[in-house]
């Protein structure tokens, strides 16, 4: 059932409460839950039909609240400071709390996650997984009510949620009551946490930078990704390993690796598959081999459709006009299937990464084959190729 949500008070008291709240930020669509809250924690679970040895990323607000989860390596700060607020997700050690000492060398009061929430690394040790959005009325709603355990606003392993319809599609059948934070008036509510979103320059992109550092608060938000974040693995002094590719390409993490530290990303372990009980559990979402996945059929790397599927083009052709998808009669009952789609017409990984998880959901039904042209696996590409293999895995 859907409880919509307008304002961030209200949406900040629906969290106190022990309540899920759908929400948006410039990845994806968020179902969030109070982190430090058990019950809401297991609803959050058990709501999207998720594994529980899945891990969820904890959504933060301020530097302080990061401080106040993990210890920061000094490459967590460096990767923190280019691309926070943003679309990365960094794997940390779990600050243990102390009922003896809740204050850390920084001055921040410590916060204890639920422990469903904590993944452990090749030596054992707690770890989890933190990130600050780039969205101004997840900024304030963060603010508000502190930080949030949010993975994507989808059933598990489905096609991941990019608008508040896709939210609605999948939640407003089941017996759990999510609120949908929509923010009418986010935008003016998040001025207390964030500037407007604007684009920006390099220079502006320094200022906000700076003033991340010198206020220890996020600068302005910039884009929106329709693209989950990238995870990294910085847990350990020294190492810097993707976990998941998402909309922070590895060339931009390496660039700022090789610029201050002079060495290259580590290679990134193999991925706990879904039918390998002997697999250790994954440390970040998004690993398992089945995931991102519509009830079509999809074929890749095609150099042209056979019979009966639909062509997913890249850069090549214009697309057709498409079936619709509003919520909530997302169904399609034309007969004749469309021959051909795309991504992008123009060939731009960029649109193609925002364009993806709309066209799944557009051929969301066991009726549709879908074949996709080859992508270029550098960039977003990888990514992108990434959640299409996935997809595609029975």
């Amino acid at each position: 059932m859907i409880f919509p949500i307008h304002t961030t008070a209200e949406a900040a008291a629906w969290i106190a409460g022990g309540q899920l709240l759908a929400f948006e930020t410039e990845t994806v669509w968020g179902l969030g839950a109070d982190c430090t809250n058990d019950r809401a924690v297991a609803s959050v679970y058990r709501t999207k039909g998720r594994p529980s040895h899945n891990p969820l990323i904890v959504h933060v607000a301020t530097y302080e609240q990061a401080h106040a989860l993990a210890q920061l390596t000094p490459e967590a700060v460096l990767l923190a400071r280019a691309f926070w607020p943003g679309a990365l997700t960094m794997v940390l050690r779990q600050i243990t709390p102390d009922s003896t000492d809740r204050v850390d060398s920084a001055g921040s009061h410590r916060i204890a996650p639920s422990q469903l929430l904590i993944a452990r690394d090749r030596e054992g040790s707690a770890t989890v997984a933190l990130r600050i959005p780039d969205h101004p009325s997840a900024l304030a709603l963060i603010k508000a009510c502190g930080p949030l355990a949010a993975p994507s606003a989808n059933a598990s392993g489905r096609v991941t949620a990019t608008s508040a319809a896709h939210v609605c599609r999948y939640f407003a059948g089941v017996g759990q009551v999510v609120g949908l934070y929509t923010a009418s008036g986010a935008q003016t509510s998040a001025t207390e946490a964030t500037a407007t979103n604007t684009e920006t320059t390099d220079s502006q992109q320094k200022e906000r930078q700076k003033e991340s550092r010198d206020h220890g608060s996020p600068p302005a938000p910039r884009r929106r990704h329709n693209m989950e974040s990238t995870i990294v693995d910085v847990s350990q002094p020294g190492r810097v390993c993707i976990l998941r590719h998402g909309a922070i390409t590895a060339e931009s993490i390496d660039a700022v690796l090789r610029t201050s530290l002079g060495r290259l990303l580590d290679d990134a372990p193999t991925p706990p598959t879904a039918t390998s009980p002997e697999s250790p559990p994954p440390l970040a979402p998004g690993m398992l081999t089945q995931h991102y996945a519509p009830q079509c059929r999809i074929r890749l790397d095609a150099l042209a459709p056979e019979q009966g599927e639909v062509y997913v083009d890249f850069g090549t052709q214009p697309a057709p006009r498409q079936p619709s998808e509003q919520f909530p009669t997302h169904t399609h009952t034309h007969t004749s299937h469309p021959s051909h789609d795309t991504l992008s017409p123009t060939g731009s990984l960029e649109e193609a990464a925002s364009a993806l998880y709309a066209l799944l959901h557009r051929y969301d039904d066991p009726q549709y084959r879908l074949a996709f042209a080859p992508i270029p696996r550098k960039g977003l590409g990888i990514a992108i190729n990434d959640r299409l293999q996935r997809a595609a895995a029975r």
